[in-house]
């Protein structure tokens, strides 16, 4: 359930940043998302958001430039406030509503697998598939000679690769 002022990230587009709901009707949800200067109207029954929500033991940047290290986490009709110490002055008890959370949240790869925020399985195979290319490319004999724009003869081919194949290279093939 959306409501105004929660704290989204946006599982198709990471590069936007934290999101905030700036309003939401009953089919569309808006997000504004500052830290990319973007604003963002998802349906609500297929938006590709996951939910923000710190846990105890955490620690949250504010807008203030400040960190808080999370003891507790309280929910008040949607909204979430965070409770704990200021990760520099340890000796007082701080509260930071979730409005106040810097723009952007960098999630690693292990927060992202353990919060099941995960690529559908056709982009993981397509990502994979892309990198199996580019090795096959690099471990090719004919590295370097593909994609040039000319026509090689045998007897050039023959020169590049006994010349390819030198610890010091350096050679030109002309007609």
């Amino acid at each position: 359930m959306f409501l105004v002022g929660q704290r989204w990230l946006s599982e198709s587009e990471n590069n936007l940043g934290l999101g905030i709901v700036t309003s939401v009707d009953h089919r569309t949800v808006t997000i504004n998302f500052p830290a990319a200067e973007e604003e963002r109207v998802y349906a609500i029954a297929v938006a590709p958001l996951t939910r923000v929500q710190f846990q105890a033991g955490d620690r949250i940047n504010s807008i203030d430039g400040w960190q808080l290290e999370v003891s507790e986490v309280v929910e008040n009709q949607g909204a979430v406030i965070y409770l704990g110490k200021r990760w520099i002055t340890v000796k007082k008890r701080y509260c930071l509503k979730c409005c106040s959370i810097i723009k952007s949240v960098s999630a690693n790869r292990k927060n992202r697998l353990f919060s099941a925020q995960i690529d559908r399985s056709d982009r993981f195979a397509l990502r994979f598939n892309a990198l199996q290319h580019q090795q096959a490319q690099y471990q090719s004999p004919l590295r370097g000679l593909r994609g040039i724009r000319a026509s090689l003869i045998p007897h050039q081919l023959h020169i590049a690769k006994e010349v390819g194949q030198r610890l010091a290279s350096s050679c030109a093939i002309s007609r």
